[in-house]
């Protein structure tokens, strides 16, 4: 299939601009070259607008100038109405039907010459190769011809924004393209053909009289429609876990290399808190070591005079000057009563002898005597206290001095993140990402965790289904009248296995091709050839790609890499699945590394020869080394030029 001409008016810079594509042996290599703003990304919206009412590739559409062409909105008065229309015609180039599509909207300017759209048409129109008169389509039948040609599921396949390459992996993309390759290659129709047997099979068994046995269908029929429900929750959980991966792989590669703020900050919030601890920690020592200069002062000050005291009383009780631990008075009581005031016992002749020897050994008996030996135990108290005091003063120093230490350590830790901190720009926005990141992986693994269950209740299910089935089976034997019934249910049941297997075959089938041809490509087209292993397509058409190590990579990929695997399945998407349609690409090189354009130009070479490819370069893209290649094969060279800055038009050179 092949663009062979656009008509453009009054579209944004294309006042009224045609453009005729040469007619060549192969299908060609259309190159046009122009400034930013110069309208090349303006020509793919033309197109996408034309066929889809929609500008896909605008910067921000809520900031955008009007559709309109602004040098014919002022050439208008107020209440003229200004027609908006782009046109393109298209031949199959394998069956040699032609088509046009044709969008067509008209504005009417008000009293500010502003444009405001009153009304809007899409026509399609069609002629066989043997006919020479075009039938003219419009409303479903026109969509209907439109979605044959340009499929919109899976636009973004044949008219896309090279910028935007290295994010065309998300699980969404993944189910389009399934979804339509599955229609493209009319392996829809087996899954259709399913769908009825299955229809066929119900209203069968619904016709069944016997009260038993509808009970027991009844039965099958919800386990069969919860089986369906569980699959289909379960699918679509999958498919958020997916899209949540891809999410994760996205934001950590705008992190690359970014400290996790969040971690840094609790790091810091920590530090602070360690700090507070540690200030409460000198605080209380502080206390404590004034209790203890309290408590120790008052014995240091008088440790002299406690020293001398000590040693008075050691002297007197060497000489026997101070009265033994007993009360004289008592003593004497005890001669005059001969009576033990304590225990009460008769006092001996042999005892008063012993009292008088020690009434004779008592020197002193004065108040004094008896206070020196009561205070020498507290005395000697005080002198053992005293030796601990150089211990205990030891430890407050050493516990000051941890605490110094463990502050400075944690101060300079502070300084270090606080420098990290100061580096890393949009601090809030990275930390949001960061935090977006935190909360989609929770999300994932409660979303594992729920297909997990779903798994194991949907084989219960089955298992409890396959019972009622055999079930059923038995009760419909014992039954004459419903052999036939019974029969028709087996057949039916063999046949949707059949469909089923040659649907998942098929898609197989095309799903190896897809990843075969996109893996040749992709190493056909880096200049990386020993740090990749392989690509795989997965069965829901996922793309993912490893390391010569055998680690998926694809999250850590360059930008430059991931265009070029977004690439090459593209290609290989054209390819496999038979996708007739153009390939329209805008600033095809953006992301393309220098050492890759070549390789990608000669890729471009050879797909030309069965596909037409539209490139859309700015000058610096066209870059001398692609010129080499380009140039002598270019089917047209078309540069795009501008009158007063507001008017694009084409020159082919």
């Amino acid at each position: 299939m092949k663009i062979t001409e656009i008509y453009i008016k009054n579209y944004r810079q294309y006042k009224d601009t045609e453009y005729i594509f040469r007619d060549t042996k192969d299908l060609g290599i259309y190159s046009f070259i122009g400034q930013n703003g110069m309208g090349k990304t303006n020509l793919l919206n033309a197109i996408t607008w034309c066929l889809y009412e929609k500008e896909n590739y605008l910067g921000d559409k809520n900031k955008a100038l009007p559709i309109t062409n602004l040098s014919a909105c002022k050439e208008l008065n107020p209440k003229d109405k200004l027609e908006v229309l782009v046109k393109i015609k298209v031949v199959d180039s394998q069956f040699g039907n032609d088509y046009i599509f044709e969008r067509k909207s008209m504005y009417v300017i008000d009293n500010q010459n502003k444009p405001f759209k009153s009304d809007s048409k899409f026509q399609t129109y069609w002629k066989e190769s043997t006919k020479k008169i075009f039938e003219v389509y419009d409303g479903e039948a026109a969509q209907n011809i439109l979605r044959k040609c340009f499929p919109e599921n899976v636009s973004e396949y044949f008219f896309f924004d090279g910028e935007q390459l290295h994010q065309y992996f998300n699980h969404q993309n993944a189910e389009r393209i399934k979804s339509t390759i599955l229609e493209i290659n009319q392996i829809n129709h087996l899954e259709n053909m399913a769908v009825r047997l299955e229809q066929f099979k119900k209203a069968n068994n619904k016709s069944i009289t016997n009260i038993d046995i509808q009970k027991v269908n009844d039965e099958i029929e919800k386990l069969e429609e919860s089986i369906k429900n569980d699959i289909k929750v379960k699918d679509e959980i999958e498919r958020q876990i997916e899209e949540n991966k891809q999410n994760i792989i996205s934001i950590s590669e705008s992190l690359k290399g970014i400290e996790d703020v969040s971690n840094i900050e609790k790091k810091r919030e920590g530090c602070k808190m360690k700090i507070e601890q540690l200030d409460a920690e000198e605080l209380e020592l502080k206390k404590n070591l004034r209790e203890f200069i309290l408590q120790y002062g008052k014995l240091i000050y008088f440790f002299p005079q406690i020293k001398e005291l000590i040693n008075v009383i050691k002297e007197k009780e060497s000489k026997n000057m101070l009265p033994p631990k007993i009360d004289k008075s008592l003593l004497e009581k005890v001669l005059v009563e001969t009576e033990c005031p304590i225990c009460y016992s008769h006092v001996t002749e042999e005892n008063v002898l012993k009292i008088k020897e020690i009434l004779n050994k008592i020197e002193v008996s004065s108040n004094v005597s008896h206070k020196l030996v009561q205070y020498k135990p507290v005395l000697e108290m005080f002198i053992k206290e005293l030796k601990k005091f150089k211990k205990k003063h030891e430890s407050f120093n050493s516990k000051r001095s941890k605490i110094f230490k463990d502050r400075n350590e944690i101060l300079d830790e502070i300084d270090i993140i606080d420098k990290k901190l100061s580096i890393i720009d949009n601090k809030d926005k990275v930390k949001e990402k960061q935090n977006n990141r935190t909360i989609l992986e929770k999300l994932k693994d409660d979303n594992i965790g729920k297909v997990s269950i779903l798994k194991h209740n949907i084989e219960k299910a089955k298992n409890e289904l396959e019972l009622k089935t055999k079930e059923f089976n038995r009760l419909l034997e014992k039954e004459e009248q419903f052999k036939k019934i019974q029969t028709t249910n087996e057949f039916i049941e063999k046949s949707v296995k059949i469909l089923n297997k040659s649907k998942a075959e098929l898609i197989d089938e095309i799903r190896k091709e897809i990843e075969n041809t996109t893996q040749k490509l992709f190493f056909d087209l880096i200049w990386k050839k020993n740090t990749f292993k392989n690509i795989e397509v997965t069965k829901d058409f996922n793309i993912k790609l490893y390391h010569l190590d055998g680690f998926e990579c694809l999250g850590s990929a360059s930008a430059a890499e991931r265009a070029a695997l977004a690439l090459s399945f593209t290609l290989a998407l054209h390819k496999i699945a038979n996708l007739k349609t153009p390939l329209v690409i805008d600033t095809p090189l953006s992301r393309v590394s220098d050492e890759n354009r070549v390789n990608f130009a000669k890729i471009i070479e050879s797909l030309s020869k069965d596909k037409q490819v539209i490139l859309l370069f700015t000058p610096a893209e066209y870059s001398e080394d692609i010129q080499g290649i380009l140039d002598p094969i270019n089917s047209a060279k078309v540069l795009l030029n501008t009158k007063q800055e507001n008017e694009t038009f084409m020159r082919e050179v």
